[in-house]
């Protein structure tokens, strides 16, 4: 099973993460540009112990700018992401996370 990481962002600021695994996407129910460090914080926390957990078994995937944007924003040091990023993460992929569930407005740099 490939597991694909992606973020969906505003004009200004991060939104939400995404994971998306197979046909199910994970979506964080807190908009990140609302919360506050603590909350930033508790998010990066769990969103590493769930990656590092699922990357036992199988294959995680995520874009360098990706994974640092998502670092930065949720107050992550040691690339606790960044080490899950594959510079073949291709544009048919991002295309392809976007058709799923309709957003238009993600980045992927």
């Amino acid at each position: 099973m490939k597991i694909k990481l992606g973020i969906r962002k505003g004009t200004d600021a991060i939104n939400h993460i995404i994971v998306k695994i197979d046909d199910l996407m994970l979506i964080n129910a807190n908009n990140l540009f609302l919360v506050g460090d603590e909350e930033r914080i508790k998010i990066g926390k769990n969103l590493v112990e769930l990656l590092d957990s699922l990357s036992r078994d199988h294959e995680i995937s995520v874009g360098e700018n990706v994974a640092k944007e998502i670092e930065r924003e949720l107050n992550l040091k040691n690339n606790e992401i960044k080490k899950y990023s594959n510079e073949w993460f291709n544009l048919a992929d991002y295309f392809y996370l976007l058709s799923c569930i309709g957003i238009y407005n993600w980045f992927l740099y």
